[in-house]
């Protein structure tokens, strides 16, 4: 009925060290905005499918704040009991510039596209 999922992009990492200070002190600013955050704005209906272990396609509408910018989403994933947990899987599309992440600037980056994808993997179980 309610959720909200934080994260760490300070956790961000690429093979790259150079590139990863662009990410801290240009383009996401990981220094100025450390975290992401989504909440979920709808409730969620399980299919009944969901309870024998068959996997189900969900979509997720929320508000995803990234670089201090709020913009309602959609997000698809699919859901699957295992175990007793509800293992949830999707992604989305993003466009940095709809959330004010501008390309970085300097010798260690040649090029960057205006978007990126934002994947998750949420591991639920019953309170």
């Amino acid at each position: 009925t309610s959720a909200t999922v934080t994260g760490d992009l300070t956790a961000l990492a690429s093979d790259n060290n150079l590139r990863d200070g662009q990410l801290r002190d240009q383009a996401i600013e990981t220094r100025k905005f450390p975290n992401s955050t989504f909440t979920l704005t709808s409730r969620v209906e399980l299919p009944a499918g969901l309870a024998t272990g068959q996997a189900v396609d969900v979509t997720l509408s929320g508000t995803l704040e990234l670089h201090g910018v709020k913009k309602d989403v959609q997000v698809p994933v699919q859901a699957q009991l295992v175990n007793g947990l509800i293992v949830v899987v999707g992604s989305i599309d993003l466009k940095f510039s709809d959330y004010g992440v501008s390309s970085p600037r300097g010798a260690s980056v040649l090029s960057i596209e205006d978007h990126g994808v934002m994947e998750l993997q949420l591991f639920l179980k019953q309170g």
